[in-house]
């Protein structure tokens, strides 16, 4: 479950809560109000069958016995369909009203339990942006080239986060491009080398990658190189997990230009090909 469905979840039962609770007491409600009518139009029938009955005793053209079965058939008068009447449109008057206030007090209560929420999506997003591993490339710089190896350029991948990198996954390429056509190419590695590493870098702490070219500098590349007209050039890209499983790619694209046999001389960054997430 993501961080996000654990957060919803409350808003939704405390939502589905209230909503519940206001039914029951509109239910309770409408129930009180009902049995208060069924008595008071009980009260209402019994004034008109014993006005039916005093009436008819007072005609002297029936027996007692006569008026009460009379008074008894005669289910409704005319004050008790009124009295029904009013209490039909008091009751649609009360069903409006109970209707209102719950479509108002759910709307309050959704209002506030999405305040809530954003804020609480705020705040955990402030606190992984606290806590989360942050991959860099750092320390580019050359590396002379030895009897046994050309040259090539060393660098140092760094978690300045307060968390573990997680599946660390490192590519990249060098070789010696033209300044004029110094443009990184961040997608043409094969999967091979996509899966060059699979580590966890510690929160505070990198490791060192060094890199060489694949044959040793002719001299017309060496002279080139002391003119500046091409570059030793190193890109490629780390890819990684943070604390909360979500995927982060630092790119990185660095050359240098200028006398070969400067070992340890710092690299420069392209303008472009460097970004993070």
């Amino acid at each position: 479950m993501s961080e996000g469905d654990r957060i919803k979840q409350p808003q939704y039962r405390g939502l589905i809560f209230c909503i519940i609770l206001a039914a029951i007491s509109c239910a309770a409600v409408w129930s009180v109000y009902e049995n208060v009518h069924s008595n008071e139009r009980g009260h209402a029938s019994a004034a008109a069958k014993y006005e039916r009955f005093a009436e008819c005793i007072a005609s002297s053209q029936s027996s007692a016995a006569q008026c009460k079965t009379q008074a008894d058939q005669s289910r409704y008068d005319q004050s008790a369909e009124a009295y029904d009447l009013k209490a039909q449109q008091e009751m649609a008057r009360w069903a409006a009203l109970m209707l209102f206030v719950t479509s108002v007090g759910v709307l309050f209560v959704a209002a506030t339990l999405k305040t809530a929420a954003d804020a609480n999506e705020g705040f955990r997003v402030s606190a992984e942006r606290q806590s989360r591993a942050y991959i860099s490339v750092q320390q580019f710089s050359l590396l002379e080239a030895e009897a046994t190896r050309p040259p090539g350029a060393g660098l140092r991948i760094v978690n300045s986060g307060d968390s573990p990198a997680n599946k660390v996954y490192l590519w990249y390429r060098i070789g010696l491009r033209p300044i004029e056509t110094l443009e990184p190419r961040q997608n043409d590695f094969s999967e091979t080398e996509r899966r060059k590493w699979d580590k966890t870098i510690g929160p505070q702490s990198g490791n060192t990658v060094s890199g060489f070219l694949s044959d040793a500098l002719t001299r017309e590349q060496y002279v080139e190189m002391i003119a500046k007209r091409i570059a030793i050039v190193m890109w490629g890209e780390v890819h990684y997990e943070d604390i909360f499983e979500k995927q982060h790619v630092t790119r990185f694209c660095f050359f240098y230009t200028g006398n070969p046999n400067h070992a340890g001389k710092p690299m420069t960054a392209w303008h472009t090909g460097n970004s993070a997430t």
